[in-house]
C-alpha cells in the first residue's frame, strides 16, 4: 500500500519553496526548477482525482463532487504498490464525517504543517490573488473563506478547497489527531539548515547536512526570483504578477499600516501568540 505524506498549508505559506526544498533532497541536493518539482501532487487538481478515479468529474453536479478527493486517496493508498507519496493541500483539516472525505485517517501516514505569521501572509496573498490589501485581510478572517480556480469553482481544474479563516486553519490540523509535524515559515528561513534537517528526519527523506546545504543554497529566494524572470511560473494565479516575492519575514511592516496590523491581531491575535507572531 502506498503511504501519503502530506504537506498542508494555509495559501502563501511557503507551500511552493518547501516542495522545492524536499524535492532536491530526495535527489541529493541537485537543483530543482520552479516548474520542474516532481515530488508532489496537489491533492485538490482535478486532472489527478479523475486519473485515480479513472473517470471524468468536471461534468458531476456538484454534490456528486463531495468526497471525491477523499476517494481518490483511498484508491491511491490501496493500489498495491509499497511506496512513499508526498501531497499537498491548502484545505483545513475537516471535522467529523468530512474528515474521512477529504483525508481519510488510513490514508495519511504523517503531516509537515507550515505555519506563517498572517501578517506577512496578507500581503503575499492579496498579490497573489489580485485583490486590495484589506480585501485579503477580510478574507483570512472568513470563516467561510474557500479556495477555488476557474470562472464555475466546481467546475474548474482545481476542486475547490475549504480554508476558513487562517486561525481556524492552523487550529484545524493542530487538532486534526493525525501525526503533524508543525514548522513555522520564519524558522526555515532563519534557521534553514537545523530546520530542513528536522523537517527530513520527520518525513524520511535524506538529511545529510552537505545535501540540505546544498539544497538550500541552490534554492534561495533571489534564484527563485531568477527563474521565474527567466522562464515563468506555471503557478502564477495572475501572469503578470510575480509569485516569488522577498520571501522576508519581516516586509510586512513596510506593507501593513497600523489599523491593518490591528485589524489582523484582534482577529488571530491567540494563535499568533502561540507561534511568537505577536508584534
Amino acid at each position: 500500500m502506498a503511504k501519503i505524506n502530506l504537506i498542508a498549508t494555509y495559501p502563501k505559506s511557503g507551500t511552493t519553496w518547501t516542495r522545492i526544498l524536499l524535492d532536491s533532497l530526495r535527489q541529493g541536493g541537485a537543483e530543482v526548477g520552479i516548474n520542474g518539482v516532481s515530488l508532489t501532487i496537489h491533492l485538490s487538481y482535478r486532472y489527478w482525482i479523475d486519473e485515480q478515479l479513472m473517470m471524468e468529474t468536471v461534468d458531476l453536479p456538484k454534490e456528486w463532487q463531495r468526497g471525491l478527493q477523499g476517494r481518490a486517496l483511498r484508491a491511491l493508498h490501496e493500489d498495491g504498490t509499497e511506496r512513499t507519496m508526498f501531497g499537498t493541500t491548502h484545505a483545513a483539516h475537516p471535522e467529523a464525517v468530512d474528515a474521512e472525505l477529504l483525508f481519510p485517517p488510513t490514508t495519511v501516514e504523517r503531516v509537515l504543517y507550515m505555519v506563517r505569521n498572517p501578517l506577512s501572509v496578507a500581503p503575499s496573498y492579496a498579490d497573489f490573488m489580485g485583490l486590495p490589501l484589506d480585501r485579503a485581510i477580510d478574507q483570512l478572517a472568513d470563516p467561510r473563506n474557500t479556495l477555488g480556480v476557474g470562472s464555475d469553482i466546481h467546475h474548474g481544474p482545481n476542486f475547490p478547497a475549504f480554508l476558513g479563516s487562517w486561525s481556524q486553519h492552523v487550529r484545524s490540523w493542530r487538532e486534526s489527531g493525525l501525526e503533524v509535524m508543525i514548522v513555522r515559515y520564519e524558522d526555515l528561513l532563519d534557521d534553514g539548515h537545523h530546520t530542513l534537517t528536522s523537517i527530513a528526519r520527520f518525513l524520511g527523506l535524506p538529511d545529510d547536512g552537505a545535501v540540505v546545504e546544498t539544497a538550500l543554497g541552490s534554492h534561495r529566494f533571489d534564484r527563485l526570483r531568477q527563474q521565474e524572470a527567466q522562464d515563468g511560473f506555471v503557478g502564477s494565479h495572475y501572469r503578470e504578477k510575480r509569485f516569488f516575492r522577498s520571501g522576508s519575514s519581516t516586509a510586512w511592516r513596510s506593507e501593513l499600516s497600523a489599523p491593518q496590523v490591528a485589524r489582523i491581531v484582534e482577529v488571530h491575535g491567540e494563535e499568533m501568540a502561540r507561534y511568537g507572531y505577536l508584534p
